[in-house]
Order: C-alpha cells, then structure tokens, then sequence
C-alpha cells in the first residue's frame, strides 16, 4: 500500500516551481483586468475599484461576455473563445497547485515522489485526486501563462477596431498608441523578461 506522509519541506526545485506558477498567475490575474480596461475603454483607477475584489472566473466570464455581445468580427470571438478556454485550463492546473496539499510519497523507503493532492467537490460528491509534479512541468505551467498573457495582449489591439457601439467610440488615447500608420498596439501593462528558456 503506498504510504503518503505531509511534510515541512519539500524539495527546493518544487517550491521555485510552485512560486514561478504563483508569480505568473498574478500577472494573469492583473492583464484579465486590463483586458476589461481595455475593451471598455475605462479609467484604470475605476477599473481597479471595479475589480478589486473579482476573482478570476469572474474576469473571464465578463470578457467572454464583453466580446460576444460587442466584437463584430466573428472570427475574433472564436479566437477569444479559444483562448479563454485554454486560460480557464490554465487555471484550473494553478488552483490545484497552490490550494493542493503537496505531499511526500513514499512506494517504498528510498523511492518516493511528490504529488500534489487535491480535494474538489463534483455535484454532491467529493473527489480526492493525486497528481506526480515535477520541477519541470511546473515551470512549463509558468512558461505557457505567460505565453497566453502575451496572446492576449495582441488580440485585445485587434479587437478594439471591431468592436460596435457603445464601445467603439469609447475615447482610449492612453491605453492605445500608434506605432505605424493603419497599426495600433497597446502598451502592455505587464511585459515577461525573457533570458533564453529559462522560467
């Protein structure tokens, strides 16, 4: 029977993973809101009263609902929809990671892993899952949410030219410059640093 014991410390590989994901949500979580900004064309000290307190389904669900009632372009809601899709996944491997119980696991004295146990409810039941997380894979995570910020980001300038009133004449000068003629792109809030691949 595979014995599973809680412990203080896990590896330190683990804990920079488990902080690379955290550190990467947050920014998720603040670009979620400047999307909002965006799209609406709101002040960004309102926006920040408006969602302070938002969690982040909460943001993706107002700009799913943002781009379907007001983007004329059909074939960015389906890019929106795509991409909201696979931040939701993203989301859902980030609330595993830091609400999870992180434990040792041991087959047998000198080979274990670490596994991540996490407790959800489905309907009236409880579900108990267990999942092995490497080093790796939880930078990977990190990687590909800031990948999908990035992703983001761009579609948010393709976006605002298409949307219908009343937003489209929603003045944006501050959150909007011109880079090229017939071009805009926005000033990203938050921008990753990257050094080669490393998280």
């Amino acid at each position: 029977m595979v014995e599973q014991r809680s412990q203080r410390n896990l590896p330190a590989p683990h804990l920079e993973g488990i902080g690379a994901v955290t550190v990467a949500w947050s920014h998720m979580e603040a670009n979620l809101s400047n999307v909002i900004m965006n799209l609406g064309g709101i002040n960004s000290h309102v926006c920040q009263a408006l969602t302070i307190d938002a969690g982040s389904q909460l943001l993706i669900n107002s700009i799913q609902i943002s781009v379907t009632e007001f983007c004329t372009d059909a074939g960015l809601v389906a890019q929106w929809n795509k991409l909201l899709e696979e931040i939701q996944a993203v989301r859902s491997e980030r609330n595993s990671i830091v609400h999870g119980q992180w434990m040792w696991r041991y087959e047998h004295p000198d080979i274990y892993s670490v596994v991540v146990c996490d407790l959800s409810a489905k309907g009236p039941k409880l579900t108990m899952s267990s999942l092995n997380r490497t080093p790796e894979s939880l930078r990977s995570l990190a990687n590909d949410t800031f990948d999908l910020i990035d992703e983001m980001q761009q579609l948010v300038v393709k976006t605002i030219p298409a949307l219908r009133e009343p937003l489209k004449s929603v003045p944006r000068g501050i959150q909007v410059v011109n880079v090229a003629p017939g071009k805009k792109m926005r000033k990203p809030l938050f921008q990753r640093k990257r050094n080669g691949d490393s998280a």
